[in-house]
C-alpha cells in the first residue's frame, strides 16, 4: 500500500491531471475553430449589430468558448450566448451542438441560415454543417456542403480545401 501511495499515487494524479490539460486545451481548439469559420462564410442577408456564436447544449466547450466574447468577426462584437433550445438559438450566427439534436432541429437552424458545428460522430449524416473530429493528436473537420448550401450559406473555397473531406 506504501510503494502505490508513494509511487503510483502521484502517477495516477499526473495522468488525471493530463488528460484534464488536454481537453481544455482541445476545448480551446475547437472554439478557435468556431470563430475561424465565422471568418470564411458568408450568411445570407444583412448580418445585425453583433456576431452570436451560440452552444446548444451542454456546454461542452465551457470557458475555451466564452473567450471568445468581444473579439471580431466581419467587423462586428462577438457575443457568445448558452439558449435554452432550438428556437432561442436561431438568432444565432454559428451554433455549438454539444447535445444529439434531431434531423428536424438541424434542419429548423439551418433554414434559419445558422451555421452548426458539432463533434457527435453522426453529426453531418443528421443534417449539420460541419463535425470536428480527432485525428491522432490533431482536431481536424469535415464538412456537409449540401447541408450549407441548403442553408443559403457561402464557404470559401479556401477554408474547403483545408477540410479532411468535403461531401
Amino acid at each position: 500500500m506504501r510503494l502505490f501511495t508513494a509511487f503510483l499515487l502521484p502517477l495516477v494524479l499526473c495522468a488525471a491531471l493530463a488528460r484534464a490539460a488536454d481537453s481544455a486545451s482541445e476545448n480551446a481548439l475547437k472554439a478557435a475553430y468556431l470563430f475561424n469559420f465565422a471568418k470564411f462564410i458568408e450568411w445570407p442577408g444583412a448580418l445585425g449589430p453583433g456576431f452570436k456564436i451560440c452552444s446548444l447544449g451542454s456546454n461542452t466547450l465551457g470557458k475555451a468558448l466564452d473567450s471568445l466574447e468581444g473579439k471580431s468577426v466581419k467587423d462586428r462584437a462577438v457575443h457568445v450566448l448558452h439558449p435554452a433550445g432550438v428556437e432561442s438559438a436561431r438568432e444565432c450566427q454559428v451554433v455549438f451542438v454539444a447535445d444529439n439534436l434531431s434531423g428536424r432541429e438541424l434542419a429548423a437552424l439551418g433554414n434559419a441560415g445558422v451555421l452548426t458545428v458539432s463533434d457527435e460522430e453522426d453529426f453531418l449524416d443528421r443534417g449539420g454543417h460541419m463535425l470536428l473530429a480527432r485525428d491522432g493528436d490533431r482536431v481536424v473537420f469535415d464538412v456537409n456542403l449540401a447541408a450549407v448550401r441548403h442553408a443559403r450559406l457561402d464557404i470559401s473555397s479556401r477554408l474547403l480545401k483545408l477540410a479532411r473531406s468535403v461531401r
